[in-house]
């Protein structure tokens, strides 16, 4: 198991492990991320994952699962999102149940999916698309920068039709509901952040 990082909750006296996702760890606990991500999902919070998909991401080693410390019990999720086509990852499916959130364990994964996008991905422009407590997450903790969606790819927009959220979007004006936030450290990111400010 290859932990990236720690963070303990003091609330809870607990420390979490973030820890890469590995066959054995999809074996373990990509059922209990299917339903972690349904509940969510459920909830409006995210959209709908396909069990394989999770599966898939986490034998590739482009997830990252927050894990208690004293009893490996899974306590938060993330993926990466890959658009080939227009060379973009994209940070997707974040959970953290909630007793945990709050306290730095969605940060920590929001974290270890850019080290990890930065590392395999290094000349691909890493894209945020947040909603809510991770614009914040994205924004003020880890250094994205906002960007509106003008120079952004159409099949980004493909999954659109999945948020109920799109057509409050769509009267309003926007392609999308979320917020884009673009990671400033490569040419990438330095050239969309340029052509906003120009």
């Amino acid at each position: 198991m290859n932990i990236v990082t720690a963070v303990y909750v003091p609330t809870l006296s607990e420390t979490i492990q973030i820890v890469q996702a590995d066959c054995v760890l999809a074996g373990r606990h990509a059922d209990a991320i299917w339903v972690l991500l349904a509940y969510s999902a459920a909830q409006k919070e995210i959209l709908h994952v396909p069990l394989q998909e999770i599966y898939e991401k986490m034998v590739a080693g482009e997830a990252f699962l927050a894990l208690r410390e004293s009893d490996g019990c899974l306590v938060g999720y993330q993926t990466l999102g890959l658009w080939p086509e227009v060379r973009i990852v994209e940070p997707r499916s974040k959970v953290v149940l909630p007793p945990y959130r709050q306290s730095g364990v969605g940060t920590a994964l929001s974290r270890a999916i850019l080290n990890l996008a930065v590392k395999r991905y290094p000349d691909w422009l890493f894209l945020a698309l947040a909603s809510g407590g991770s614009v914040g997450i994205w924004k003020d903790q880890i250094g994205l920068v906002e960007i509106t969606h003008t120079y952004l790819p159409d099949c980004l927009y493909t999954i659109c039709p999945l948020c109920e959220k799109q057509a409050e979007a769509l009267a309003v004006g926007k392609r999308c509901c979320a917020t884009a936030l673009v990671w400033p450290g490569n040419h990438r990111g330095q050239a969309l952040i340029t052509k906003e400010t120009k």
